[in-house]
């Protein structure tokens, strides 16, 4: 019986096809096990920010408005202004935000900056009596104030800064602030100075005399601040509050629309003031030493003698705490909603919120 080589042909191809399918569907089954490498998207680059220049802002141009420089203590020889004593740098904002701070720190570098209550020192102060420049008295029925004034316990800081043409300026102005909430609880419960809060939390000092207020409030709380004013003997929570809120909203425009530089305390960096403020180095070892002996820069607090000694329930009193850490914004809302929304809106612009 002969062989049919054509079957065994067919045999073999077929084999072999078979085989063939089976590596194939082995290597696909292999493959398939083998962890999957895509490709790599490369991702945003993270920015990595020096965190003092994310609290840090300066104007874009340079300020030119002479019209708001004509009362403070910002040096503008492009206003016309011809001063021969000018002192480096100016930190100042609204009370309560720190300025002691500030002056203890730049001190401590060496360099003699004064606080609100002293000589202004050999590179300046630090010190928000001098955020306005006095003005004339005018017409205290007609616009509810007298004009501004600095108030007596800063009379110490020299007569070269009083009047409408004071014969001193300032090179650099730093605003300084602190958290709002902070910052109006704070100054809330140190009311007992009656006449600086009531008279600088004045819309009327802002609009009218100063010829500057964003945020002069709508009548109805208006009328709630001249029902203040007129209720001189009681300090109730919502007054202090509605007294600290004003002061707090229009100081901080008023100085913001001017000064060099805006910064927070809670971030404060001592280096880049005195580079920013060309402060230069010191040049005597002996500065800090002496420096740090000067009045309220102590680092042991005196024991003031009996007469001297406040009643801790002065309302002025550092131990008087009338207001809440726990101020909420909720709260500013219900003394006052409209400017209670300005200090929000400063906040969110001095980037706390």
């Amino acid at each position: 019986m002969g062989i049919n080589f054509q079957v065994v042909f067919l045999v073999i191809v077929g084999s072999l096809a078979i085989w063939s399918c089976w590596l194939m569907l082995a290597r696909v089954d292999s493959i398939q096990s083998l962890p999957i490498s895509t490709p790599q998207i490369p991702q945003k680059e993270e920015v990595t920010t020096n965190i003092s220049l994310a609290y840090w802002y300066e104007p874009s141009s340079q300020i030119k408005n002479c019209e708001i420089l004509k009362y403070t203590l910002k040096y503008a020889p492009q206003c016309g202004e011809e001063i021969k004593k000018v002192y480096p740098l100016l930190i100042t904002g609204t009370g309560r935000v720190g300025t002691m701070f500030a002056s203890q720190q730049l001190r401590r570098a060496g360099y003699d900056i004064s606080h609100d209550n002293e000589r202004v020192g050999k590179f300046g102060a630090a010190a928000w009596p001098l955020a306005i420049r006095e003005t004339n008295a005018v017409d205290r029925f007609k616009y509810g104030s007298g004009g501004y004034a600095i108030p007596n316990f800063a009379h110490a800081l020299g007569s070269q800064f009083f009047g409408t043409a004071p014969s001193a300026r300032f090179a650099v102005i730093l605003q300084q602030t602190r958290h709002p909430l902070a910052t109006i609880a704070s100054r809330a419960d140190r009311v007992g100075m009656m006449y600086a809060p009531i008279s600088y939390s004045n819309p009327h000092l802002f609009r009218d005399v100063l010829h500057y207020a964003p945020s002069f409030p709508p009548q109805s709380e208006l009328q709630a601040w001249y029902n203040d004013r007129h209720n001189s003997h009681e300090w109730n929570t919502e007054k202090r509050l509605r007294v600290a809120l004003f002061h707090y909203v229009f100081f901080n425009e008023w100085v913001n629309a001017y000064a060099d530089a805006t910064y927070q305390v809670e971030h404060f960096d001592l280096q880049r003031i005195i580079l920013f403020a060309q402060l230069g180095k010191i040049q005597h070892s002996h500065s800090i030493r002496h420096l740090l002996s000067l009045p309220h820069h102590n680092n042991k607090i005196k024991k003031q003698p009996a007469r001297y000694q406040y009643n801790k329930e002065r309302p002025n009193h550092h131990a008087a705490k009338y207001i809440s850490r726990n101020l909420t914004w909720a709260d500013l809302r219900r003394v006052s909603p409209f400017v209670a929304s300005r200090a929000q809106d400063l906040a969110q612009s001095f980037g706390y919120l």
